[in-house]
């Protein structure tokens, strides 16, 4: 179970050296600050649509999604075909779970001149909670071919997993490797090659992944973990071991919540927990907010785990 956990964790962890989590405190306090300057545009400028829009935006980003839907509504009764507050009021009818009424405004804001990669790809995704797969699948099409992106790679290869349609999520995350490198995206075609039970492919593209990673902690682990699918479980200790040789050097060369965070999934997968512990202290201690630290820090704290040191 733990390493079932630490093995989804790899996925997040792999894609980027460094995460600041300082960012997410400074884009609050920024937040505060741009939403109190939309809201003294719109005392002195109340028709004109531009300002409630900008607000309503800002609100949906800082989570008040009731704000923001009030403010984007206001916004379409001065704009009514305006397609930016459209799509906007879309968004935000998505986030609030409210499916048809987004589907209705993002189809609005494509009649009225907002075809746009964005437009498309949360139409897909509101397809797809509305369990129109069919549909999804021509909108994300419609929002890649406008503009490639891995996040939305990632959800339109997911959604062909979800139905069971492996070869063509396979030509999703390819497609994506190619045009972006994103390493999301190979670590999901990685996914994909084990669940269509060929590893050796599996294999190949983590190898090629190693070969020219400055950071190798998270494809070793991903490179145990294939070894141990295909029967080779001292193999897949040995370069267990391998991923804790690296993920010392980076943690002594960054010491950062990032590094400690990952050499703690390290320790998890070999076994050692207290180590795991105080990697995910210190992580916790220079980045109190971090997710990957505290979503770790939770499933330590949730389960009776047997004490281990490296």
């Amino acid at each position: 179970m733990a390493r079932s956990f630490a093995s989804r964790l790899v996925v997040g962890l792999t894609a980027a050296l460094v995460i600041s989590v300082a960012l997410e405190t400074r884009a609050h306090e920024g937040l505060d600050l741009d939403i109190e300057q939309s809201s003294e545009a719109i005392r002195h400028h109340p028709q004109q649509f531009e300002h409630r829009l900008e607000r309503g935006q800002l609100l949906r980003l800082a989570g008040r999604l009731p704000e923001s839907l009030r403010d984007l509504e206001q916004a379409r009764r001065l704009a009514p075909h305006e397609p930016r507050v459209l799509l906007q009021t879309g968004i935000t009818l998505a986030a609030l779970g409210r499916t048809l009424q987004a589907e209705q405004a993002l189809t609005a804001c494509l009649a009225h001149g907002g075809r746009w990669a964005r437009t498309f790809a949360v139409l897909a995704q509101v397809h797809t909670r509305r369990s129109h797969a069919e549909e999804a699948v021509v909108a994300y099409r419609e929002s890649l071919r406008l503009k490639p992106d891995v996040d939305v790679y990632l959800a339109f290869g997911k959604l062909f997993e979800s139905l069971g349609r492996l070869g063509e999520a396979r030509d999703v995350y390819r497609s994506g490797v190619e045009k972006t490198q994103a390493e999301l995206l190979t670590l999901a075609l990685v996914r994909v090659e084990l669940a269509s039970g060929r590893p050796e492919i599996a294999m190949a593209l983590i190898d090629e992944a190693l070969r020219i990673a400055p950071v190798k902690t998270g494809w070793l682990l991903r490179r145990a973990q294939v070894l141990e699918v295909v029967g080779e479980p001292r193999l897949a200790r040995s370069t267990r071991q391998q991923a804790l040789s690296e993920a010392h050097r980076v943690a002594q060369r960054h010491a950062n919540s990032m590094a400690f965070t990952q050499r703690a999934i390290v320790y998890l997968e070999l076994g050692f927990h207290d180590a795991a512990r105080r990697d995910v202290e210190h992580a916790l201690a220079l980045s109190p907010r971090y997710p990957a630290a505290l979503e770790l820090a939770q499933t330590l704290e949730r389960q009776s785990l047997p004490q281990g040191t490296p």
